[in-house]
């Protein structure tokens, strides 16, 4: 399968997704989350795997990535069941914007998942990306997902 490019937030982010993965609106993403639906979804719905990405209205400065990033990981740590850490990891894009990113397997009623979240700045607000699979699906949905954080380029 081939990647799509995809420009967001007026073109200020470009990433590839997998083209199995679809653009769902907002009517399908109260489908599959519960509360806050994310401002962009992409998804398997079939396979219910999805990439979420949301440009919050939260202040961060290149100096206190790694705080926030540990800040959300502790979050998930006490508040996601069976939450248990693959890792967590602090790296520079392309074009030298900091990125934040930790993964983890969980449990929800019905299945155990693979995670991975990721944090960056655009334009002094965080941009919270997610991405989801099972653990079943994880051997080649997983490294997808891998490639959509390495092809982010802050424009």
């Amino acid at each position: 399968m081939q990647n799509s490019l995809i420009s967001l937030f007026g073109e200020k982010v470009k990433m590839k997704i997998p083209e199995e993965f679809t653009l769902m609106t907002t009517e399908q993403a109260k489908l599959f989350f519960l509360g806050t639906v994310p401002e962009i979804l992409y998804g398997i719905e079939e396979k219910r795997a999805f990439i979420s990405i949301t440009h919050t209205d939260i202040t961060i400065e290149t100096e206190n990535l790694e705080r926030r990033i540990t800040e959300y990981y502790q979050l998930y740590n006490r508040s996601i069941a069976n939450f248990a850490n693959g890792g967590l990891a602090k790296r520079l894009l392309q074009d030298g914007t900091p990125i934040g990113v930790f993964h983890y397997t969980s449990t929800t009623a019905d299945r155990d998942l693979i995670n991975y979240f990721a944090l960056f700045p655009l334009k002094g607000k965080e941009v919270v990306m997610s991405m989801h699979c099972s653990i079943e699906d994880s051997l080649v949905i997983a490294k997808k997902f891998l490639e959509v954080l390495n092809s982010i380029t802050i424009c």
